[in-house]
């Protein structure tokens, strides 16, 4: 990216607001030289740099799909030392998403090896969906924002949209300008 914006913590900056820089390059260091000494630091800063991504998502127009139908099987499980006990009979033969929730049991308000797990199995109904075109690009660019949101970015700028269509479904990539910090901290053995 191009640096944008330099705030450095700790440390020497070897680049200057201006400067492109790639992936690997070392923006701070934590050699410190004077006319008398040389000091080691850990180098900690920001560097805000403006840089160019591309984000891209697919889905086809028919798509299967699981839901929660609102049934909820609960079972129960006796857990003594490293033995488990099932306090139900058979097993449940549906798609389901589960949610396991244990208790320890106290006698004379002291823990005994004992614990009571409870387990919830939400049953999961399937069924197909069809997306028409603006559906699907709409459905595409959530997924794009959802990426875009796990790399904390500062702001970014859509500059680029680009859709190809498949035989089943459709391919989205948009191209983003952005500023972000792009400082990581890495340890450099000599």
């Amino acid at each position: 990216g191009k640096i944008k914006k330099i705030n450095v913590r700790s440390g020497n900056s070897l680049v200057k607001v201006g400067d492109t820089v790639s992936r690997g390059d070392i923006l701070v260091s934590g050699i410190i030289e004077n006319m008398s000494s040389t000091q080691f630091v850990y180098s900690s800063g920001e560097i805000i740099a403006e840089t160019k991504r591309t984000f891209s998502a697919q889905e086809d127009y028919i798509q299967n799909i699981s839901f929660e139908n609102g049934e909820i099987i609960t079972r129960y499980t006796l857990n003594f030392l490293n033995f488990k006990i099932p306090l139900f009979l058979g097993k449940v033969n549906n798609d389901f998403n589960c949610f396991c929730s244990v208790k320890n049991l106290c006698l004379f308000n002291k823990k005994i090896p004992i614990k009571i797990a409870k387990e919830q199995y939400k049953i999961l109904e399937k069924t197909t969906m069809t997306y028409d075109e603006k559906e699907l690009e709409q459905k595409l660019e959530n997924n794009i924002k959802n990426q875009i949101e796990d790399f904390n970015l500062i702001k970014y700028k859509s500059i680029d949209k680009e859709i190809n269509y498949t035989k089943t479904g459709m391919l989205l990539k948009i191209t983003y300008i952005c500023e972000e910090n792009i400082a990581e901290q890495n340890k450099i053995l000599l």
